[in-house]
């Protein structure tokens, strides 16, 4: 008799060991959003570290980053690419610049390559102009030399690679 609380109790724990571990394994893992923006916008303001910035300047940056930054994230989801699609659309991008395809009809043959759908593709070219716009206005708060040096750093980079 006096092993049978034990037992119930012991029983009881996995239980909801298994219970606890089956819910667990069922929550999506949260991924890293907070402060996450595209690529190439990242990297653009990266490069502007280089240039020398004034303090009223990276001011400017920062606001001009959050303002399209939300835009920027619902075009990203809109438009998330497999796995599968984001390595053909980098192979495709490759060959296209082998092939020397310019304007729309590199995006053309890109979009093709990685089968993207056309909501995909919509929201691609749009993301696309949106970086454009973000770039323009961020250029405009740069001095004539500081966009000398972006250039400059822009070539030393391509040249090392």
């Amino acid at each position: 008799m006096s092993k049978q609380p034990w037992i119930r109790i012991v029983s009881a724990l996995l239980v909801a060991l298994l219970f606890v571990t089956a819910v667990q394994a069922q929550v999506p893992k949260k991924k890293r959003q907070k402060g996450k923006q595209s690529r190439n916008a990242m990297r653009f303001v990266e490069r502007l570290k280089n240039v020398g910035l004034t303090e009223e300047q990276q001011q400017k940056v920062k606001s001009l980053v959050a303002k399209y930054s939300d835009e920027i994230k619902k075009l990203q989801a809109t438009a998330a690419l497999s796995k599968e699609q984001r390595q053909a659309r980098a192979k495709a991008q490759r060959e296209a610049n082998e092939k020397g395809l310019k304007g729309k009809e590199r995006r053309e043959y890109v979009a093709k390559a990685a089968s993207l759908s056309g909501t995909q593709k919509e929201a691609m070219a749009k993301l696309t102009k949106l970086q454009a716009q973000m770039r323009k206005e961020v250029l405009e708060i740069l001095t004539p030399e500081q966009k000398q040096k972006l250039r400059q750093g822009g070539r030393k980079k391509k040249a090392r690679g």
